[in-house]
């Protein structure tokens, strides 16, 4: 018995210090999400992509083979829903665009199976690579908000590629 009161007492005076410790640990994971929260915030209000694929519209011929296309579909809609997204919403979803420009290269419509448009198709893949790549390796936003808005222009050039298949071609008369 002796040596229980002896422990106990001896516990008795680090008590107050161990809840003062627990205290102080719960305090700083609660402060943590509210701190990314705040630069979630910060990050949203300094970056915002600006996206306007009707820049360019496809032509009728070219908009028929796009709409049979489902890797071109998939690669627009994953690009015009950057629109609603916040800066950081854009950033966590850099692997779908990732995922869909890569199969984009492969199935190609015949129409579109010219080295222009191949070009052009990786290099967009490319550029989506290197977007997934500064989100997982970087914390220059800025490059990052540089690197998804020469995705939008890349993507608006292949548009324009892709209406230039079906430009007839003038022959002068002489």
């Amino acid at each position: 018995m002796k040596k229980f009161n002896l422990y106990f007492s001896k516990l008795k005076w680090k008590a107050p210090f161990l809840v003062l410790a627990l205290l102080l640990s719960c305090q700083e994971k609660e402060q943590k999400p509210n701190q990314k929260n705040s630069v979630s915030k910060n990050i949203d209000s300094l970056y915002q992509v600006q996206v306007n694929l009707n820049q360019v519209n496809l032509n009728e011929e070219a908009t028929e083979i796009a709409l049979a296309w489902e890797d071109y579909m998939a690669t627009q809609n994953e690009l015009e829903q950057w629109k609603d997204y916040q800066f950081t919403e854009l950033l966590s979803n850099t692997g779908n665009l990732q995922s869909v420009t890569d199969s984009l290269r492969i199935g190609i419509p015949k129409k579109f199976n010219n080295k222009p448009i191949q070009s052009r198709l990786k290099t967009l893949s490319t550029q989506a690579n290197m977007l997934n790549l500064y989100v997982d390796k970087s914390d220059d936003h800025q490059a990052m908000y540089q690197q998804a808005q020469t995705i939008i222009t890349t993507f608006i050039g292949l548009k324009r590629q892709m209406n230039e298949v079906f430009i007839e071609e003038f022959k002068i008369e002489e």
